[in-house]
């Protein structure tokens, strides 16, 4: 069976010509056998967390009359007679939420340390750190994102935040590029004259880009299971 890779070099295109197979290396076939290998070890450890997660969830939401079937991967209902009733008493939710309350009650310092005992330095630290406690803080909708953090960790007992930069996000710029060694000169020569060049300026449009933070669970993150930290992650 061919990979999804190799399936789409497969497909014919718009003017039905076969598209040329895709044959990798033997140092891609390792590389791809490496992953591969790292991606089923990390989701056979983790399954047993999955599998409390998603009761957790089940539970938190009411439905507490569940269990996980290992073989299909998923929470089904207990079985029950026609003349019982099951009922939830659910305690879980307010304390979870009043845990998720007294954890995200006071907001997070955020301390920027200077480069150097210089007075510029001392002042760009600064300058950052309402940057980051004030601008991005409310800009990211971070008050948010904690919340929801601290409610999936109470819940699961497992959250992440990911953290990148988006170079497609954030606002949209214009600016006229300098002409080229060639049109200067001719700019330059027409204007001593006092006639218009006619020349117009190429002008560049795009985003400037922006920190993202997105908040994951447990089903979306993957870990290596050798690794004692980031370090020596591979």
């Amino acid at each position: 069976m061919n990979s999804p890779i190799q399936s789409q070099y497969h497909k014919k295109d718009q003017s039905r010509k076969k598209a040329k197979h895709y044959s990798p290396s033997e140092k891609q076939r390792e590389i791809i056998g490496y992953v591969t290998e790292q991606y089923k070890a990390a989701e056979q450890y983790k399954r047993g967390k999955v599998r409390d997660a998603w009761v957790n969830l089940a539970f938190y939401s009411g439905r507490q009359w569940v269990k996980w079937n290992d073989a299909s991967g998923r929470i089904e209902e207990l079985a029950r007679q026609d003349w019982q009733v099951h009922l939830v008493l659910n305690y879980i939710r307010p304390i979870i939420q009043q845990l998720v309350g007294k954890a995200t009650e006071n907001q997070p310092t955020v301390t920027v340390v200077p480069a150097s005992l210089d007075s510029d330095d001392r002042q760009k630290a600064r300058a950052s750190e309402k940057l980051l406690s004030k601008h991005l803080w409310r800009k990211l909708k971070m008050q948010l994102k904690i919340q929801d953090f601290a409610r999936l960790l109470f819940q699961t007992g497992f959250a992440a935040f990911k953290i990148y930069w988006d170079p497609d996000a954030g606002d949209d710029y214009e600016i006229k590029l300098p002409y080229s060694e060639e049109e200067q000169r001719i700019v330059e020569e027409f204007e001593r004259y006092g006639v218009e060049h006619g020349l117009s300026q190429k002008v560049e449009k795009g985003k400037t880009g922006a920190p993202v933070v997105d908040v994951l669970s447990i089903f979306e993150v993957g870990w290596d299971p050798g690794a004692a930290n980031f370090d020596d992650s591979r």
